[in-house]
């Protein structure tokens, strides 16, 4: 890590808090060149590559390096009290808030649903909390299901989520889907229809 001069910010750090004032403002070309300067000083500062994926700058390398260097994530915001974050897509169609680690693993996992790195999502989805602790969670566990074609498994991960107020419709889609699949078209229609 880049260290400054006792009591001193070091540059990289200088560079973030720069970066965030911009982004803060609106001054995102200024903001974008902040960031890269904090990490090219400070490759492992998890908060400069989470600013640079809420630039929607080098979206998969800032989440796969913010990934990496995970347990420096909040670091930065945490020190000097300022809020960043961005956004990332759940599945398909959903855009939660990436802000907390918890948030992180999560997007994590998602950036692995393209359906030719089933080995990685496994490894992404085995870091995440547990499928029946979380919501989000399990609808990354019937992406997958969906991704290898399991239909039963699909079905089973998105019953509990139908009332979802954020997910519900989405896995209404994937239940439906999977139901049509299995035959159980009086199952699948309903909720096919519901959810369009």
């Amino acid at each position: 890590m880049d260290v400054g001069t006792q009591g001193s910010p070091a540059p990289a750090e200088l560079a973030w808090l720069r970066a965030v004032d911009a982004y803060t403002v609106g001054a995102y070309p200024q903001a974008e060149e902040e960031f890269r300067a904090a990490v090219r000083l400070d490759p492992s500062m998890a908060d400069a590559w989470l600013g640079l994926h809420a630039l929607r700058a080098d979206t998969s390398i800032a989440l796969l390096r913010m990934h990496r260097h995970r347990d420096r994530f909040g670091e930065m915001r945490a020190r000097h009290r300022r809020t960043l974050n961005s956004w990332y897509w759940l599945g398909w169609w959903v855009q939660p808030v990436l802000e907390t680690g918890r948030d992180l693993l999560l997007a994590h996992a998602s950036h692995w649903l393209d359906g030719r790195h089933v080995a990685e999502l496994d490894q992404a989805l085995a870091g995440c909390p547990p499928v029946d602790t979380d919501p989000q969670v399990r609808f990354l566990h019937a992406c997958r299901a969906y991704l290898v074609k399991d239909w039963d498994q699909l079905v089973r991960h998105t019953e509990p989520l139908l009332g979802d107020p954020v997910l519900g419709i989405e896995a209404g889609l994937f239940g439906g889907m999977a139901r049509g699949r299995l035959e159980m078209y009086g199952q699948a229609e309903p909720l096919l229809s519901a959810a369009l």
